[in-house]
């Protein structure tokens, strides 16, 4: 079991930068574990784990305010070094308008080094050594869950374990291979590069390849969805079926379909949405 921190207030965080401050410290590794519409409504940042080189440390951003994250965040003159940065810092846009700033990304090394898999397999192949196991259980874990439980902070602070390790290793790899000039401007595009975010309709399978008509179809049956989901605190999944919503942008019609939800005050208000989202669908597509 790691020895770690925790800190679980602002001035518990204040007090944090400002030791690295004094002790000099200019780069951490840092990761996050998140709820994406699996056990509850909507996307959470759960928790921050990180690793200066000398002692583990676990955020928990439920109790400390925006305003000092946004201090951990922005600092510019504290390096992040993280593992394919791009999903993290969409999250903490999303969730916060905060923007990460001076990330050092090493999915961006390997693939210039040709380096391919999980942060697991890089570390596994570059450093000879194994990541705690159990990936896939733990990230489906219940990360707003407290107290977390011992097996799920060992999994979190493992992936912080050897990122900065691993950023030593394969600087010098890009040393070697004469590609220093090429990627530090990769990384400094990749950090200056807009953050898209996309509406959560896009990201159904098929959606690319679906008609106009279709498309605003599905973006009302979509939001309906999302209202009542977000009403009873409940992941979308568990209020309709993301096929059903394909099929009913397709048909363009609740007729035929089976939408009932066994919750009958789900149901009435789920009827009622898609009802109201058919009408504005079809409103939209005849104005």
């Amino acid at each position: 079991m790691y020895n770690y921190l925790i800190v679980d207030s602002d001035d518990k965080l204040t007090t944090l930068l400002e030791l690295w401050q004094q002790e000099g410290v200019q780069t951490i590794a840092l990761d996050f574990e998140g709820e994406f519409n699996l056990h509850i409504y909507g996307e959470h940042l759960c928790l921050i784990q990180i690793y200066d080189g000398n002692k583990f440390y676990i955020v928990d951003p439920f109790k400390v305010s925006k305003k000092s994250l946004l201090s951990l965040f922005e600092n510019e003159n504290l390096e992040k070094v993280m593992f394919d940065a791009k999903s993290d810092a969409t999250l903490i846009f999303k969730r916060y308008q905060i923007r990460l700033k001076n990330v050092y990304d090493l999915r961006i090394s390997t693939k210039l080094l040709k380096i391919e898999g999980s942060l697991n397999k890089v570390v596994s192949s570059v450093l000879n050594t194994d990541i705690v196991e159990g990936k896939k259980s733990n990230q489906k874990a219940d990360w707003t869950k407290r107290p977390l439980a011992d097996n799920l902070i060992e999994y979190a602070l493992s992936d912080v374990e050897y990122l900065l390790q691993l950023k030593e290793v394969l600087d010098e790899k890009i040393e070697q291979a004469d590609l220093k000039t090429l990627h530090l401007r990769m990384q400094k595009d990749a950090n200056e590069a807009k953050i898209r975010i996309k509406f959560g309709y896009e990201n159904l399978s098929g959606y690319k390849f679906m008609t106009k008509t279709e498309k605003v179809y599905l973006k009302y049956f979509f939001n309906a969805r999302e209202e009542v989901a977000k009403k009873y605190n409940l992941p979308p999944f568990k209020v309709l079926d993301k096929r059903i919503l394909i099929k009913l942008a397709k048909e363009q019609s609740l007729k035929n379909q089976n939408i009932n939800h066994k919750n009958r005050k789900i149901d009435q208000d789920l009827s009622s949405n898609l009802t109201k989202a058919l009408e504005l669908a079809e409103n939209e597509l005849n104005s």
